[in-house]
């Protein structure tokens, strides 16, 4: 049996989540960011983001999102029937945040390859599905980054060349950020891209992948 409970955020606003055992189990309001980490239902979590009012320019609440989210793909390690469906639940919440300015793309890029990455290591192939199928996956980074290896590497050593002279600014800052999050996100390439049959996207990707122990900071992969 489930309970209808209200809860107040600090400005007044009520919102109501149904409880079952003690346990979040759906919302029949949007939830305050207090009461996210206590979703433990993927179908929740599935009902919560389908909703049309979710909150625009919250990094904090979209954070925490991420945060369950990767949390229940994670629970593939413990043999959860449903972290399958939370790693798509992470790849839309990520790209999601995104799109609404409440995450930067230098913070979601390599989250989103990672989460791609970890999916097919857990669950293997399925064509036709964008966090499962590697040329899909690969297809959508470079829609990211480009179609040039070799312009991307030198836009990354130009910034860490900025980066070790000191540069300062914001700008900087986020062209940091950035050059870190492709170079993981190039990374987690590696591993998707010991997913693909043998073919031009592979090899293709194989030219991405060559780059990581180039950028600063990267290390070797052998895949």
């Amino acid at each position: 049996m489930s309970t209808a409970v209200g809860v107040a955020d600090l400005n007044g606003r009520v919102h109501v989540r149904r409880v079952q055992g003690g346990d979040v189990v759906g919302f029949t309001s949007l939830p305050a960011a207090e009461e996210i980490g206590r979703i433990q239902s993927a179908v929740d979590m599935a009902e919560l983001l389908r909703r049309d009012d979710l909150p625009e320019g919250d990094p904090g609440w979209w954070t925490l999102v991420v945060s369950v989210c990767n949390s229940g793909l994670m629970s593939a390690e413990t043999g959860a029937v449903d972290a399958e469906q939370w790693a798509g639940l992470l790849v839309r919440a990520l790209d999601e945040a995104t799109r609404n300015g409440s995450l930067s793309r230098e913070e979601t890029l390599h989250r989103r390859m990672i989460a791609c990455a970890a999916a097919l290591q857990y669950f293997g192939v399925r064509k036709g599905d964008q966090v499962r199928d590697p040329e899909m996956v690969f297809t959508w980074l470079l829609g990211e980054l480009g179609s040039s290896p070799d312009r991307l590497l030198a836009e990354l050593r130009d910034v860490a060349s900025t980066s070790s002279r000191g540069s300062g600014g914001s700008g900087s800052h986020r062209a940091i950020r950035r050059l870190a999050s492709v170079r993981m996100a190039l990374e987690a390439l590696c591993d998707v891209r010991s997913h693909m049959a043998d073919g031009p996207k592979r090899s293709e990707a194989a030219k991405w992948c060559a780059l990581v122990p180039l950028i600063p900071g990267g290390r070797t992969r052998d895949r």
